[in-house]
């Protein structure tokens, strides 16, 4: 009977657990939602899916077969799942709203537009959008030490002619799951330039900027990355070391407990 008992409980944490692996991170700045402005997550991949714990309110879950991404916000025990179907529909019955909004505020004193904006909750942006980004990459000839013991360089993404980000990118051969955290960063900032972008460009919703780092060259990893707002470091993220690690099949998932919210208009996706 014990060894009955026995078989079951290891079928049951085979089944529950799945090979993959654990990437340590630590963030610092004013964008980071902590007291003292640093925070220690981490990113898991499992095959096709990857978890990043950005700050203490928020969790990003990109599933690459969807593909779709699942917001959590710890702050209010809720999420939302958002894939290109839903990115659409939103699109179609909203983007039209919006732009006969702006259309009206265009004559309208910058003071009473961003008082309409700040009445609305955030739940819409009225701003308006360049018609299409400009993104270069510049090479500044300065090398790097990421905490994990690989030597990398750094690189400057500028997005209309603004310093955005720094990334200091090495060899993802160079790390444990390099490779793996690689291929699926790259499905992710796809999957989020062409459809959560297309609703922050078109100003349907404040989304927030996407966490992965761009314009990393093939066989590289950003290991230090740092995010700019008006010429200020916003966060500084760096990949502190990686191992493998058997996750649970909860970590891709959004708490039970937590309530679903669908993707629209009056959901503020939390920055």
């Amino acid at each position: 009977m014990d060894r009955i008992v026995t078989t079951a409980l290891m079928l049951f944490t085979s089944a529950t657990l799945q090979a993959g692996i654990s990437v340590d991170i630590e963030s610092r700045g004013s964008g980071v939602g902590t007291d003292d402005g640093r925070f220690s997550g981490q990113m898991l991949i499992d095959q096709n899916r990857l978890r990043m714990d950005l700050d203490p309110a928020r969790s990003l879950i990109f599933l690459a077969a969807g593909p779709s991404v699942i917001l959590i916000n710890h702050t209010d025990h809720w999420f939302t799942e958002l894939d290109k179907e839903s990115a659409d529909a939103i699109a179609s019955s909203i983007d039209p709203v919006v732009s006969q909004l702006r259309e009206q505020l265009a004559n309208l004193p910058k003071e009473q537009r961003e008082w309409l904006t700040e009445m609305l909750g955030g739940t819409l942006d009225l701003s308006e959008k360049p018609a299409g980004e400009t993104m270069r990459l510049v090479e500044t000839g300065q090398l790097g030490k990421a905490p994990n013991g690989q030597e990398c360089r750094w690189l400057r993404v500028f997005k209309q002619d603004k310093l955005v980000q720094e990334n200091c990118v090495g060899p993802s051969s160079g790390m444990v799951g390099g490779k793996e955290l690689e291929a699926i960063l790259r499905t992710a900032a796809i999957f989020y330039k062409d459809v959560v972008g297309s609703l922050d460009s078109s100003g349907i919703l404040p989304i927030p900027d996407s966490p992965v780092p761009e314009m990393v060259p093939p066989g590289a990893l950003s290991l230090i990355s740092r995010f700019y707002l008006d010429g200020e470091i916003l966060t500084d993220t760096r990949i502190m070391g990686s191992r493998e690690l058997e996750i649970e099949e909860q970590a891709f998932q959004a708490p039970e407990d937590y309530a679903r919210r669908e993707p629209g208009p009056g959901l503020a996706i939390p920055n």
